[in-house]
């Protein structure tokens, strides 16, 4: 029986005091003697020149370059399913994918650990210049091409750091390239380069009229429903029966998915006797059919916005969007009602509110959607 070869000691480097053992003629050298980190090294190197009959020399460790961090981020945002309601992608993944272009233009080659607050504010100064000329499916979604408003800038800013602190919890990078990020503040108000975001207003309500006398009859109850409810265009638009409760006096709307669901926050609405009567022809509809239907579910919020401006054309008005109605909402009942049943009709309330005191003050939405929806 051939003899097996006799795997040497783990033994002390009298000069250094570091462990050491030699495999195939070479010594390894495995950290401080006596310790756990280089009795684990001697029982790794063993192993493997136990498989191979050698062991492997080590490669140098390049570092994480920000252009292979941006990658990584990428393929853990595709894995986990990030960023995706009802089967898809949110606009969030193509804010981060902007946010992220100039940081991999400017520092691609840049080790991530390197990358500090000076490197930050270079890209937030190329996020503030003016974007290109739209190009191929570009054109259809882009709308602005001049500066971005100053609070989207601080937005993408804060995208940024976010990479960054998933990198640190991954142990890509040390913990200090997070934390010196964090040292630049956003723009404040009057910053050079950016523009003030425009305040949405409430749409005139002459203008819509004049839209409501030429629309399609499923656009128009859309029109009414974000009117009386306070409801969002993507909120109106994924309507069904099932998720309409109308057990009590006012009806519940619990859509399918609304903007803060990633935070566990329920979003609800009442409807009142004006808005029941708007969704009365549904009621035979099957539970499961979409209000407004589109070409393969319901109707997007985009088209239902691009309809809008069609009709504010053929009306000769000013061009007004729907998520403008929500406004004319909140302005309604705060007169009537005061602000703190315009908060709550709207949902802006604190993250942090329990449900508790949801369930306390819904007695205060009922008593205005009976009065208003």
């Amino acid at each position: 029986m051939p003899r097996q070869p006799r795997i040497p000691s783990y033994r002390l480097h009298k000069p250094t005091g570091q462990a050491v053992v030699t495999l195939a003629g070479r010594d390894i050298y495995l950290g401080k003697h006596d310790t756990k980190a280089s009795r684990e090294a001697y029982e790794r190197a063993v192993l493997a020149f136990k498989a191979h009959g050698h062991v492997p020399r080590p490669t140098p460790q390049l570092p994480l370059s920000i252009v292979s961090l941006v990658a990584k981020y990428w393929q853990h945002i595709e894995a986990d399913g990030l960023y995706i309601k009802n089967g898809r992608p949110t606009s969030e993944r193509s804010c981060i994918a902007v946010a992220l272009r100039p940081v991999v233009r400017l520092f691609g080659s840049l080790p991530a650990s390197d990358f500090g607050p000076k490197n930050l504010k270079l890209v937030r100064n190329a996020l503030c210049e003016p974007l290109p000329p739209p190009t191929g499916d570009e054109k259809r979604r882009r709308v602005h091409t001049g500066p971005i408003a100053r609070s989207s800038v601080n937005k993408h800013v804060h995208r940024i750091r976010h990479v960054f602190r998933w990198a640190v919890s991954e142990e890509l990078v040390p913990s200090s390239a997070w934390e010196r990020l964090r040292s630049l503040e956003p723009l404040k108000r009057g910053a050079t380069r950016v523009r003030e975001p425009d305040p949405v207003q409430p749409a005139n309500l002459r203008h819509v009229v004049a839209v409501l006398r030429i629309a399609p009859p499923d656009i128009a109850t859309m029109i009414r429903l974000q009117y009386l409810t306070g409801a969002r265009p993507g909120e109106a638009v994924t309507m069904r029966m099932r998720d309409i409760d109308r057990a009590r006096a006012v009806w519940v709307y619990r859509p399918l998915s609304n903007k803060n669901e990633h935070h566990d926050i329920e979003r609800r609405f009442g409807l009142g006797p004006k808005a029941q009567r708007l969704i009365a022809p549904f009621l035979q509809l099957d539970p499961d059919a979409w209000l407004f239907p589109g070409r393969k579910r319901h109707l997007t919020e985009n088209s239902y916005c691009k309809i809008i401006g069609k009709l504010c054309a053929k009306a000769g008005v000013p061009a007004w969007q729907p998520g403008q109605l929500r406004h004319n909402n909140a302005t309604w009942v705060r007169r009537r009602h005061g602000i703190e049943a315009s908060q709550l009709v709207l949902s802006h309330t604190n993250m942090q509110t329990t449900e508790i005191y949801a369930e306390k003050n819904w007695g205060l939405v009922e008593k205005v959607m009976l009065a208003h929806g």
